[in-house]
């Protein structure tokens, strides 16, 4: 004799369970599809602050991290990026990157999942709130934390999508940073970190045409060091090296961080102060020069500066033509004694 009762009832509970799949095969096929939009995102990311925040809003909406820390390499440290609002009161906002789990997890380059965060000696949650913990590796670049209030919080499908969308961004970072690498080696000059030549011949133009369409001052400076050959052949070239290293830190003390300072060539340099007519200008070379002098009595360091300067002359004028004219000023200020600012 067949049980009907006992059979509809075994059916039925079958039914339930076939539902609950699809229902979490559809979530799950929802989420991977929001991941590669984002993962579209991240492809065409212009600088790491966009992704950061790509990484976080993706791991709120779609994967439902609300606790979590990003955090990125800086030389023998982890410095935290971006860190969820409910621990935001936490200090450490920069320590070694050989420290906890998230040390364990840059060295070992593959992610952590802990189950339970009681009784492990690596994990320092912040909240004694927190039962299980999730750490990711975002390639050589940093580490990716999540923390949850439940023990055993984070099912497999979870941990795969989390790995999904941080690959995607480690591969973002590499991207942008080898674009920023090669932008650095093709526009700045490699010994003393101010722009190249070929620097020039891309900036200049951008800040003369800005001076040309809004009719705005423009003024450019080419400066000399005072007897370099001389430094060269009684101190040796790598000393040398260092005073052109020196001269450009100085110089970059005292200009905005919209000027240009160019390496042209040996010991000659040129700065393009966008904004800036002939009076303001000599103001700036004057402190310039003012700065160097106090800096070398405070450092120790015997070096002085000529300088020529030039203004945008309007439609016509040129980044050739502002040279030539720096230079003719620049060669007054050596005949007239060096060490002072001569003005075209």
């Amino acid at each position: 004799m067949v049980e009907h009762g006992a059979t509809d009832e075994k059916d039925l509970s079958c039914g339930v369970k076939r539902n609950d799949l699809f229902e979490i095969l559809k979530k799950n096929r929802d989420r991977i599809r929001q991941l590669h939009n984002v993962a579209l995102q991240l492809s065409k990311a212009e600088n790491e602050e966009r992704i950061y925040d790509l990484i976080i809003e993706a791991s709120r909406k779609i994967l439902k991290f609300d606790t979590y820390s990003l955090d990125i390499v800086e030389g023998e440290n982890l410095v935290v990026k971006r860190i969820s609002e409910c621990v935001t009161d936490s200090d450490t906002q920069v320590y070694s990157k050989q420290d906890g789990i998230a040390g364990r997890t840059l060295r070992e380059g593959k992610t952590i999942a802990l189950g339970s965060l009681a009784g492990n000696c690596e994990a320092k949650p912040i909240s004694s709130d927190y039962k299980s913990a999730l750490s990711i590796p975002v390639g050589i670049y940093g580490v990716f934390q999540t923390a949850s209030n439940v023990e055993d919080a984070y099912r497999e499908e979870d941990i795969d999508l989390a790995e999904l969308l941080i690959a995607h961004a480690a591969e973002a970072i590499s991207r942008v940073r080898a674009r920023k690498e090669i932008f650095r080696l093709t526009y700045h000059d490699c010994l003393t970190g101010a722009l190249s030549r070929y620097g020039l011949s891309e900036f200049a133009m951008m800040e003369i045409e800005k001076a040309r369409k809004c009719d705005s001052p423009l003024s450019m400076i080419m400066i000399d060091i005072d007897n370099f050959k001389a430094i060269n052949d009684s101190m040796g070239h790598v000393y040398g090296d260092f005073i052109l290293s020196w001269i450009v830190r100085k110089i970059k003390e005292v200009i905005c961080g919209s000027d240009l300072i160019i390496r042209w060539g040996g010991d000659e340099f040129i700065l393009m102060l966008a904004g800036s007519d002939r009076s303001k200008a000599s103001m700036t070379a004057e402190r310039i020069r003012s700065h160097i002098k106090s800096e070398c009595e405070r450092e120790n360091v015997k070096v002085a500066v000529s300088m020529g300067l030039t203004c945008y002359h309007g439609t016509g004028d040129g980044v050739d033509q502002m040279i030539f004219r720096a230079d003719i000023a620049l060669y007054e200020a050596k005949r007239q004694g060096k060490d002072c600012l001569r003005t075209f």
